[in-house]
């Protein structure tokens, strides 16, 4: 998928979006990359929190320890970027070492990596080594990885685990094989987080920056649908997780707003509604959505419904999940905040998504309820809308598209 923009933004020759004068501010600890390959429909955008990956090259493998023979770097143009390189590593060799990296007892930290089986038989291994405050190894974590046992091309392996030495003073990230028969295999893209829970990025890039548009997407309509696929963000961590957000001020009451979200840790999607003016607030709810499928979120807000509907209204596969009837809370759009704009996957740079989001689609109209089935029921990429603020599409999005909006 890619952006497909009106005439309203700007794109250079190449097909790069030409970043508007708020779109370089910075957000720290979120990142908003894009994942080949990962989305309902090819590719998809990942808004996470969290540190930087503390692997010091992940591209590279520069300055990693390498032990016994036959360990190499290479790289095969296999894997997207083409320039980054992996680490083959054979059973004559006890593989690669990270750098060390400051950690603690009681801490949770993640790993991720993507490998392939190569020749022979066993399996590719990570471990995670504990040093001890003079960074000497003192003992090892083993991370627990589903199908670990595969053969084929490249598949990411990820998973979170926590310290329990008290002497811990750094960690190391290793690769090493279980092969017996002179077999190797390769890996990539190492990544290493403080955090909650493991996230990994395929293309290689980790930047932080924020997702956001200009108000110009949105400002003075007196009807609006947002609609995007998503499989939802992890609901049993605690906090509260924004799909997408527009607002006029960022403290409460928050003036006029339109919001998608995931509140606590329950499972549900809400869309939050507040005009300023009337002093009028809604938020409707669908409960029980996230089940590590991929769900088609629609939401739809009209100052003038048509007879049938409901000015507020939140869609779930298709089907009307939860409305309002309750016109007063549908917001002045023209209030929205021009500094932040309309945000994807974060709230005013905290409270990120955690998960992918694909084929969002932004129209200037309240969709109609035979529109909103049909996107769900074709199970596809949503069709190109002449009308849309804004659509992304099935094809590629540059990595640089999702940090410079």
């Amino acid at each position: 998928m890619s952006l497909t923009l009106t005439r309203r933004h700007n794109v250079d020759r190449f097909g790069y979006l030409i970043p508007h004068r708020y779109g370089n501010l910075p957000m720290v600890g979120a990142v908003a990359t894009y994942r080949p390959g990962e989305g309902r429909f090819g590719g998809a955008v990942a808004v996470e929190e969290g540190t930087e990956n503390r692997i010091a090259t992940p591209t590279t493998f520069a300055g990693w320890a390498i032990g016994g023979e036959n360990a190499v770097l290479d790289n095969d143009g296999s894997f997207y970027p083409s320039q980054v390189k992996f680490a083959r590593v054979r059973t004559t060799s006890w593989g690669f070492q990270s750098n060390s990296i400051p950690a603690a007892n009681g801490q949770t930290w993640s790993v991720s990596y993507i490998a392939r089986r190569g020749t022979g038989d066993g399996e590719p291994r990570a471990a995670i080594m504990i040093m001890n405050a003079n960074n000497v190894h003192a003992s090892n974590i083993t991370p627990t990885f589903s199908s670990r046992n595969i053969g084929g091309g490249w598949v990411r392996y990820e998973d979170t685990f926590t310290i329990n030495r008290e002497d811990t003073g750094y960690i190391r990230l290793r690769f090493s094989v279980t092969a017996t028969n002179g077999g190797y295999h390769d890996f990539a893209l190492p990544q290493l987080e403080q955090k909650p829970f493991a996230t990994s990025f395929v293309d290689g890039t980790r930047a932080v920056g924020r997702l956001s548009y200009p108000k110009s997407l949105i400002a003075g309509l007196n009807a609006l649908t947002v609609a995007a696929w998503t499989p939802g963000p992890p609901y049993w961590v605690s906090g509260y997780r924004y799909l997408v957000a527009a607002q006029t001020s960022e403290t409460s009451p928050f003036g006029d707003l339109f919001v998608l979200r995931q509140t606590g840790s329950n499972n549900h999607i809400r869309l939050w509604v507040r005009n300023d003016a009337n002093s009028a607030n809604v938020e409707i709810v669908y409960n029980n959505v996230w089940d590590g499928n991929w769900h088609l979120i629609v939401g739809v807000i009209n100052k003038s419904p048509e007879p049938g509907r409901q000015p507020i209204e939140l869609y779930v596969d298709g089907e009307l999940g939860a409305s309002s009837s309750n016109v007063d809370a549908v917001p002045d759009l023209s209030n929205i905040n021009e500094t932040w704009g309309v945000r994807v996957g974060h709230w005013y740079g905290s409270g990120q998504w955690n998960g992918l989001i694909d084929e969002l689609l932004i129209l200037p109209y309240a969709a109609s309820e035979e529109e909103i089935v049909s996107w769900y029921e074709a199970q596809g990429p949503l069709p190109p809308h002449p009308q849309a603020s804004l659509q992304w599409d099935r094809q590629t999005v540059r990595p640089v598209q999702m940090v410079k909006l």
